[in-house]
């Protein structure tokens, strides 16, 4: 297993990111096994501190050192990530922070799950322009050769963001329109809205309001770290919109009948997922950061991000209409 050079050049505490070299100059013969920040009072291992490889967590995609490393432990990290409190409870300030490390696997993670979503979004769309225009994949080949066959699977990738089209005299691809006429698009966005302002307003909150910020004594590293597994729930709202969509139309030409797959999916997993990013920040307040007392921060952070989520979505569904 490879394990993670040292995170930082300066022995910091892993808290408040207290730089720790006054207490280490006033050693003298030896180096005491236990130590405690005089800023937070957060108490650690010197051996952690000037080391934080050591910390490094076995399963946790933040602390892999590879590519390879990163895919291996998605599994292990989306798994404890489920159950919030059990991920902060592994993941305290012990643990380093490599943010660039997580927006990797998060970009990796998106592109794995928009092109396992394009299966469905593209099924429904070829079926849909199949029945309207080109009868079947086999005419479509014919008729417009390899570049007709591109036509599903870039309307598969793309959706709702573009709608390409093939031309059987030409066998050229037509961009018809970047928005779709059907409301794809303002679906898969409106989605996306009450995640972008729970998020927002829960690092506003830890971030920006300096009372908080000095009773937490937090790095902003970990609000930040905390703030970009939260806001990988607006990909996820987005894709679960898309791929409804797709199921959606193909029912609509035989399959599943009369079953509203977008809105039996949006209407279950949306507050599902909703439930999931106030229990999460509430975890990670409470089990991760260990700030006492936290149920007010809790009850106070929680209300602020419903309701900035809400406003958004509300203020962007009227955009939306008054286009």
């Amino acid at each position: 297993m490879n394990t993670p050079k040292p995170i930082n050049a300066k022995p910091i505490c892993p808290k408040c990111g207290y730089d720790q070299s006054g207490e280490i100059a006033t050693w003298e013969s030896s180096c005491p096994v236990d130590g405690r920040c005089p800023e937070c009072g957060l108490a650690f291992a010197w051996a952690d501190v000037m080391d934080p490889a050591r910390t490094a967590l076995w399963w946790y995609v933040e602390h892999a050192s590879s590519t390879l490393g990163i895919i291996k432990r998605s599994a292990g990290t989306l798994r404890r990530l489920a159950l919030p409190w059990v991920f902060w409870r592994l993941v305290g300030f012990e643990s380093a922070v490599r943010l660039k490390v997580l927006g990797v696997w998060a970009v990796m993670l998106m592109i794995g799950v928009h092109l396992l979503v394009s299966i469905p979004a593209g099924m429904g769309f070829w079926h849909v322009a199949s029945i309207r225009y080109y009868g079947s994949l086999g005419n479509l080949y014919q008729n417009a050769g390899f570049k007709g066959l591109l036509m599903p699977v870039i309307n598969a990738l793309g959706s709702p963001f573009i709608d390409v089209g093939v031309s059987y005299r030409t066998g050229e691809l037509t961009l018809f329109s970047g928005f779709s006429s059907d409301g794809v698009m303002r679906d898969a966005f409106l989605t996306t809205f009450p995640f972008i302002g729970m998020t927002l307003l829960w690092m506003i909150v830890l971030l920006v309001m300096p009372t908080t910020r000095r009773r937490a004594k937090i790095r902003s590293a970990h609000v930040l770290r905390a703030g970009l597994i939260s806001a990988m729930t607006i990909f996820f709202a987005f894709e679960l919109s898309r791929g409804a969509h797709g199921l959606d139309m193909f029912a609509s030409k035989g399959v599943f009948v009369g079953f509203a797959w977008e809105r039996a999916l949006t209407e279950s997993m949306i507050p599902i997922m909703m439930i999931w990013v106030l229990v999460f920040w509430a975890s990670a307040i409470r089990v991760g950061w260990k700030i006492r007392p936290s149920g007010l921060l809790i009850s106070m952070g929680s209300i602020a991000s419903l309701l900035g989520g809400f406003a958004i979505y509300y203020v962007m569904s009227m955009y939306f209409d008054w286009m």
